[in-house]
Parts: C-alpha cells; sequence; structure tokens
C-alpha cells in the first residue's frame, strides 16, 4: 500500500545515521575533560577490546661531548598499561504521540540526554583513572579560607611552570579561591573548559561535581587519552503494541592516563 501524500513516516523522523552523527558531534561538546584530553579515533575498525598502552620515561637531558670522545646512548624506556576497552549504553523510549507532536521537539531531547548521559560516564571513567595513580598530599587543601596550597601543588610539576595548567576541584572549594585577592575571573570568550571560573596564581580554575571533597586534580593537556572504537551504534527498536519507538544507542571506548608527567592527583595531607 502506497503511503498517503503528505504522511509522515516514523522511519523519517527517526534516521540512526542522523542521530548517530549528531550524537558524535554532542557527545565530545559534553566531555568536561575532551578540551585537555587527546581523542583518539585510529582504531576504529580494528579487532580487539583491550590495549597495550606504553607511557615513555624521559631519556635525559643532552651532555656536552668533547672531540674524540664517545657518545653515551640512552635507553627509551617505557611501562606498559593495560586498557580495556568499554561499552556503554542508554535507551530511550517515545510514544507515537510524542514523536509526532513537533511543539515539543522529543527526538532532538532524547539524543542530547543521550549523548550527555555517555559523557557523563566517560568524564567518571577519567577522574577514576586519575585517581589510580600515586596521590601527592597537599597542606590545607579542602580547609575553608586557604587558599595558599594551589602554589604547593604546583610545585609539584618543577619547573614546567609556562604550560597552561588546571585545576578541577570541588565546588567546596569555590568560595574559599573565588575570595582570594589573587583571584582573576575568566573573560568572555576565554573559557577552555565547563565550570572554567577563572584563574589564581597563573592556574586556571574549574569548578566539578565530579570531584570529591578534600581532593584535586592538577593537570596540562595531553595528560589524559579518550580512545573512541567505534562511532555511535544507533539503533531504533518498534514497541508495536504499545506504539512507541525505543532509540538504543552504544559507544565503544576507552579512558586512561596518557602521561603520568602532566596529571597530580591531590589529596589533603594530614
Amino acid at each position: 500500500m502506497a503511503k498517503p501524500t503528505g504522511g509522515t513516516a516514523l522511519a523519517s523522523l527517526i534516521n540512526p545515521q542522523v542521530i548517530g552523527k549528531f550524537l558524535a558531534k554532542k557527545l565530545i561538546d559534553n566531555i568536561v575533560f575532551a578540551p585537555l584530553a587527546d581523542v583518539d579515533t585510529t582504531l576504529q575498525g580494528i579487532p580487539g577490546d583491550t590495549l597495550s598502552i606504553p607511557q615513555w620515561d624521559y631519556i635525559g637531558d643532552a651532555a656536552e661531548v668533547a672531540e674524540y670522545e664517545e657518545i653515551t646512548v640512552s635507553e627509551l624506556k617505557s611501562s606498559m598499561t593495560t586498557v580495556k576497552v568499554k561499552k556503554v549504553v542508554k535507551a530511550v523510549t517515545l510514544s507515537d504521540e510524542a514523536v509526532l507532536s513537533a511543539h515539543i521537539r522529543p527526538i532532538e531531547e532524547a539524543t542530547n540526554q543521550i549523548a550527555l548521559a555517555v559523557a557523563a560516564k566517560i568524564d567518571k571513567d577519567i577522574v577514576a583513572a586519575i585517581e589510580a595513580t600515586t596521590p601527592v598530599p597537599v597542606t590545607g587543601l579542602g580547609e575553608d579560607e586557604n587558599y595558599h596550597w594551589v602554589l604547593d601543588a604546583q610545585v609539584e610539576f618543577g619547573e614546567e611552570f609556562d604550560e597552561e595548567t588546571f585545576l578541577f576541584v570541588n565546588p567546596a572549594q569555590r568560595a574559599a579561591i573565588l575570595k582570594s585577592p589573587d583571584f582573576v575571573q575568566v573573560m568572555n570568550g576565554e573559557r577552555v573548559v565547563t565550570g572554567q571560573v577563572g584563574s589564581i596564581f597563573g592556574v586556571n580554575i574549574v569548578i566539578s561535581n565530579k570531584i570529591k571533597a578534600d581532593t584535586a586534580i592538577m593537570m596540562k593537556r595531553g595528560a589524559v587519552s579518550i580512545l573512541l572504537k567505534r562511532g555511535f551504534m544507533v539503533e531504533p527498536i518498534r514497541e508495536g503494541k504499545i506504539r512507541a519507538t525505543t532509540i538504543s544507542a552504544d559507544q565503544h571506548y576507552a579512558a586512561y592516563v596518557r602521561d603520568l608527567t602532566k596529571v597530580k592527583y591531590l589529596t589533603k595531607k594530614a
């Protein structure tokens, strides 16, 4: 039977390819750590769910050599980290009435929330990976009216002060930092990360609910990596008996610490 002229098919409203492309863009936009991470898609389509990631050691500074003197050769060493690819899934069911009610745009809202849900999970995994590194105890972290611990934390990066640094703190620390006379509010158009409120002592401050009380994360660009093993797989499932359609989307990924020299997990010193 031919479709009546002017009719609207649900298949034309719920298009997996269109939703998949929209989700791919929205996912990166909603991952808080994405602007600072290395987002890797090079392994898409390659079999395997366990990855061995090298973490390279520094070969040391160059040395002065006299004429005819033998050169000392450095060995490039690394430690291997095993990373497991995860699959996360989120599904939303929409009734035919909701889909056909153009004024409430349920498909767009469902897609947005799926992207938010997956992004939140990836952010949590990044925080968990950083928390698994060796903690750095800092005096005064988490104390009311205390913000000088930011300087002590910055010392952990040694002489590398010039590179842009971000400090993720729990909302409980917000008041103490913002009250500081050394705090500088972020200017319009200069915000790099969601939750970024300004800077103190040259360190960009980011407020995040994902950070536990009495802890903080100080990091630079390239410290973590997000490996997207496959693009979003979107599958509409027709629920004929209740006249509804379930939109199911999954993402395969791995989130891990890429460079230990660029991230410090800070805890309150006892």
